[in-house]
C-alpha cells in the first residue's frame, strides 16, 4: 500500500497521458488540444511536488523549533 501512496501523482499523470494519447490517436482531440491538456497536467504535477516539499521543510522547521523550546 505504501508503494501506491508514493506513486499516486505519477500514476495519475501516466493514466492521463495514456488516455489523452488514445484520444489523440483516435482523432477525438487535436494535437494542439493534446499539448495544452498535457502541459496543464505537467504544471499541476510539478506544483504539487514543490508544495509537498515546502510543506515538509516547514514541518521539519516547526518541529525543530518546538524541540528546542521544550529542552
Amino acid at each position: 500500500m505504501k508503494l501506491l501512496i508514493g506513486f499516486r501523482k505519477f500514476t495519475y499523470g501516466f493514466i492521463f497521458l495514456s488516455v489523452s494519447l488514445l484520444l489523440l490517436l483516435g482523432g477525438h482531440i487535436s494535437g494542439a488540444h493534446w499539448i495544452e491538456y498535457n502541459r496543464d497536467v505537467a504544471v499541476a504535477f510539478m506544483a504539487t511536488n514543490i508544495s509537498e516539499h515546502i510543506i515538509n521543510v516547514a514541518k521539519t522547521w516547526v518541529n525543530d523549533k518546538l524541540l528546542k523550546k521544550l529542552t
